[in-house]
């Protein structure tokens, strides 16, 4: 539901607003996003990789995340004309105070949109952050067809912010409360400060891109690859970050179970290749009509840069599987260490790709993105009972009904009759593309022994 609303408002907004002001969105999220990683100093992951909380700690948690979203608003707000003068782009002065606004409602959601994850409420949580989703982007929509502008993309994060807080207060019915006692949740406040390091590192690596190009190429070329980037990584963020509401809090109360962990493990990553494989395929092999259906004409230069970025799509489908350890076995400490130094690599290769400006830097990030990831994985999996065997056991058969599904559309389409709609050659060839993957299931034996048992519901925790 969040991959279809993400994917049709965008039509829409790509329709309404000009590149300009795209790009002068994604100058000011490199910045505003890391400091939305921040928004619970990592309290909300040492919340559900910890064992029971009591009303003490709980009253001064939020105090705590109050506190860090009030000085992260102070400081989003303050940041706003220096990027002005660093981006030479007058608009970002005061654009920030939007996403100032959003910091404050996070600061205060954390506690209660925890308490419903902890309580294992993933419906109710998922309905919540899908209404708020629909709020915000309905709010920009709004404010789109109104003219507003830029106005309208920044206005997106503080009204979904604003009812993430309402709905996750009424649900585990809370309200903010305040205590200076925080000697109590010393042990949280150390685990979350590791975790917050780690995304920063994580935000740094995936923002370098953006800073680069929008530095040396202005915004119009970083909307055209910002939007490049937001495509073929939309089944990631789609499948990913919502499975990992669920995968963390299980494997944690699985850690002191190696064969449980391991098979849960293996149910989540089977589950996000099994989504995530085919819909970066098709959008591989459709890529020009989907760009033209999605975002419009005006948007052709997109085409190329997803081509490029294609093998980075195809493995971010295993992407959080190295989180999903650290956090659930508590061994943060040791992704700091990985994380600079893929900075590091990162930002060499994208310095050498950015000769060639947005295509340079599409193939400098999809190679290196590629090339470390399992290199990531053996790092992570040290000292574990989680083998690299284990993603590779659940990941062959969906790579290859993606494969076989991909092969097809390309082989059948020279001999679909010609059409000028967008929308009937998408619905043909995303047909039979669906039916191929589901024959690239059946053509190796034991596929039902196989998914019987790799998806059987994981063990209470």
């Amino acid at each position: 539901m969040r991959y279809a609303a993400n994917l049709g408002f965008t039509m829409a907004f790509a329709r309404l607003l000009a590149p300009g002001d795209f790009g002068v969105f994604g100058m000011a999220l490199t910045f505003t996003g890391l400091l939305l990683l921040f928004k619970d100093g990592g309290v909300e992951a040492a919340m559900l990789s910890h064992g029971p909380i009591v009303e003490d700690e709980l009253i001064a948690l939020g105090s705590l995340n109050a506190l860090y979203g009030l000085t992260l608003a102070l400081g989003c707000a303050a940041l706003g004309p220096l990027l002005a003068r660093l981006y030479g782009e007058p608009r970002l002065a005061l654009a920030l105070l939007l996403p100032a606004g959003a910091l404050l409602f996070h600061g205060l959601d954390v506690v209660p949109g925890a308490l419903l994850l902890r309580a294992g409420r993933f419906r109710l949580h998922a309905a919540i952050e899908f209404t708020a989703l629909m709020a915000g982007l309905g709010t920009t929509l709004a404010l789109a067809l109104n003219g507003a502008g830029h106005w309208a993309l920044f206005a997106t994060e503080p009204m979904m912010a604003a009812a993430l807080l309402i709905g996750h207060s009424i649900a585990a019915g809370r309200r903010p409360g305040f205590s200076g006692t925080w000697q109590r949740v010393r042990h949280f406040i150390h685990f979350g400060r590791k975790v917050s390091l780690i995304r920063a590192l994580g935000h740094t690596a995936s923002n370098v891109d953006n800073l680069l190009l929008g530095l040396a190429a202005g915004p119009v070329a970083l909307a055209f690859y910002a939007k490049a980037f937001r495509l073929i990584n939309l089944p990631h963020e789609a499948i990913n970050w919502p499975l990992s509401r669920l995968a963390v809090p299980t494997l944690a109360g699985l850690r002191d179970q190696p064969a449980e962990f391991v098979r849960a493990f293996r149910h989540f990553n089977l589950t996000s290749m099994a989504l995530g494989l085919p819909c970066v395929a098709f959008l591989l092999v459709s890529t020009r009509e989907i760009v033209a259906l999605v975002y419009g004409p005006q948007w052709g230069e997109v085409v190329p840069l997803i081509q490029l970025l294609g093998a980075m799509g195809l493995a971010n489908t295993f992407l959080m599987a190295a989180t999903w350890v650290y956090l659930a076995t508590g061994t943060v400490r040791r992704q700091i260490g990985w994380e600079i130094f893929n900075i590091i690599a990162l930002t060499t290769a994208l310095a050498v790709g950015l000769r060639w400006q947005a295509a340079g830097v599409a193939a400098a990030a999809s190679i290196i993105y590629t090339a470390l990831r399992v290199p990531s994985l053996l790092y992570c999996f040290r000292g574990t009972p989680v083998r690299l065997g284990d993603i590779g056991a659940v990941l062959w058969r969906p790579l290859l009904a993606a494969g076989v599904a991909a092969g097809a559309v390309l082989l059948g389409r020279p001999h679909w009759p010609m059409t000028n709609s967008l929308f009937t050659m998408l619905a043909r060839d995303g047909l039979l593309f669906i039916a191929a993957y589901a024959l690239g299931w059946l053509l190796v034996p034991g596929w039902r022994q196989f998914l019987r048992r790799e998806l059987r519901r994981p063990a209470a925790a």
